[in-house]
């Protein structure tokens, strides 16, 4: 068996055990966004009781100057937990000259996708996804 593969089955077996062994039952989320995870995710981040999304998009939407003013060009954008990138659009695009945009995530088929969107529509950036756990769900 890969060693990667391995490792990655002993800490899912960890956190499964230690999170079912606990009084109260947790398992973390990584474990969740699959593909398919992501995407149900992202469904429910487009309802309207799901206020989040909507309210960081309209603070980045309304502070695009001041973060822009703030950063200096040739910037790398690093961003833990990148899903859609739908609100990372919105600081790049904002942002002078940036150099590279670091997408992190659990979810690689997802994040392979967010990372051919934005690098579409971002031609002069480089892209460099990271993904944390790849392949294992």
């Amino acid at each position: 068996m890969n060693d990667s593969i391995e490792a990655v089955e002993n800490v899912f077996a960890r956190d499964v055990v230690g999170g079912l062994s606990a009084d109260v039952k947790t398992l973390p989320s990584r474990w969740l966004y699959n593909e398919r995870g992501s995407e149900l995710f992202e469904e429910i981040t487009r309802q309207d009781e799901y206020y989040l999304t909507r309210a960081e998009t309209s603070i980045l939407r309304e502070r695009q100057r001041d973060i822009a003013n703030f950063i200096e060009p040739g910037a790398v954008l690093i961003e833990y937990g990148a899903g859609a990138g739908v609100k990372t659009e919105l600081v790049l695009s904002g942002l002078r000259d940036p150099r590279g945009y670091v997408p992190i995530d659990v979810a690689d088929a997802f994040l392979a996708e967010t990372s051919r969107r934005i690098a579409s529509r971002f031609p002069s950036l480089w892209v460099r996804p990271s993904a944390q756990f790849p392949g294992c769900i």
